[in-house]
C-alpha cells in the first residue's frame, strides 16, 4: 500500500475518522487526498512517486488557498 504521508492529510483524516467537524475546505482536502491515495494503490504503474508528489504539493496550495479564502 502507497499510503500518502502527507502530515496535514493524516492529520485531517484522523480528526475526521474520531467525528471531528472539518470546515469545508479540509472536507475537500481530504475527499481528494483519498482519491488520489485509491488511484496511487490501485494502479501506481499510473502514478509513479513524482507525480503523486506533484499532485499532493498542488492539492495542498488549493487547500491553502481556500482555507485562507474561508476566514
Amino acid at each position: 500500500m502507497n499510503t500518502i504521508k502527507d502530515e496535514t492529510y493524516i492529520r485531517l483524516a484522523k480528526d475526521k475518522s474520531n467525528g471531528v467537524r472539518l470546515t469545508d475546505p479540509e472536507i475537500t482536502y481530504v475527499s481528494k487526498m483519498e482519491q488520489l491515495e485509491y488511484m496511487c494503490d490501485f494502479r501506481p504503474d499510473w502514478f509513479p512517486d513524482e507525480y503523486k508528489q506533484k499532485k499532493i504539493e498542488g492539492l495542498y496550495a488549493d487547500f491553502l488557498k481556500a482555507s485562507n479564502g474561508s476566514r
